[in-house]
């Protein structure tokens, strides 16, 4: 799922299970899964960390992926839902994300566009 959720980046199987170790880990952090009938059909991934402009934590929403056979049956929904209670529960007042192609879907749930998104590759 992970890697149908971009084309600009290659998820190997190393690196996703290493970085499934330390998400599960890390209690900033929560991966919840949408499942039907013992199938896994999509998740969410999140966290959060305090910051000055909100005088609160902020929750970012990093991955959202529902398979595209299950779309608008409302499990994008209830795994919003569900990461948005578990940002409210660790005190965040605001969830942030960035999207290319799902801005319908977030403003549906009540987020507004507010910024553009920046990227640059760390390089060692």
């Amino acid at each position: 799922m992970a890697a149908q959720l971009v084309a600009s980046s290659v998820v190997t199987e190393n690196g996703f299970n290493s970085s499934f170790e330390q998400i599960l880990q890390l209690p900033h952090m929560r991966l919840l899964v949408a499942e039907d009938q013992g199938v896994v059909i999509g998740y969410v991934l999140g966290s959060y960390y305090p910051c000055f402009y909100a005088s609160s934590n902020v929750s970012w929403t990093a991955e959202l992926f529902v398979n595209s056979d299950r779309r608008k049956e409302g499990f994008g929904r209830l795994l919003m839902d569900g990461a948005e209670g578990w940002a409210a529960e660790n005190g965040c007042t605001l969830n942030t994300l960035a999207t290319r192609r799902a801005g319908p879907f977030y403003q549906a749930l009540s987020y507004e566009e507010t910024a553009g998104y920046f990227k640059k590759p760390i390089r060692a």
